[in-house]
């Protein structure tokens, strides 16, 4: 491993949390998808700041997204009090596709009940992305999003709807 890899692993760890944040978003840049840098990025993830820990999910959703180390962090991540953190982590599982389908429930959950639009809004495209066209759990859900209070979120709803439709007669 080469030594400012090492480094920034060390920096993951810093007592400043700029070093920490910065140290994050570096990895995602030049880490690749060695083992030690991937585990220093999901114990990054649980940091006590905000920051560091969205900087810490993206720099995984970079590295490795199906890894399922990195799996199991977004769908941790989904319950994150920072909504910035929720929406980035449904949005990283919807670009996962059918693999992620372990995390439709909670998904499913943001989608109806999360308190911010644009989390319900990404939560209903990352259902979309993941069910399978004769999903009907996720299928339900989407159908209840479409009648969000949101008239962006419900449009998104009736996309991914159309889409796993779509898929149907695709196949």
């Amino acid at each position: 491993m080469q030594k400012y890899i090492i480094q920034l692993l060390k920096d993951l760890c810093d007592e400043d949390e700029h070093i920490r944040f910065a140290a994050a978003r570096t990895l995602s840049d030049v880490g690749g998808c060695d083992r030690s840098v991937i585990d220093a990025l999901v114990k990054a993830s649980r940091d006590k700041l905000w920051f560091v820990r969205l900087a810490a999910v993206q720099a995984l959703e970079e590295l490795n997204p199906l890894d399922p180390a990195v799996m199991k962090v977004m769908g941790e991540r989904l319950a994150d009090e920072q909504e910035d953190i929720r929406e980035w982590a449904a949005w990283s599982l919807g670009k996962m596709g059918p693999p992620a389908a372990a995390y439709s429930a909670v998904l499913g959950h943001l989608a109806l009940k999360d308190p911010v639009f644009y989390v319900r809004l990404t939560a209903a495209e990352a259902l979309g992305r993941i069910a399978a066209p004769n999903d009907s759990v996720i299928i339900s859900i989407l159908e209840q999003v479409r009648e969000d209070e949101d008239p962006e979120v419900g449009m998104t709803a009736a996309s991914a709807l159309s889409n796993i439709q779509q898929q149907t007669t695709d196949t």
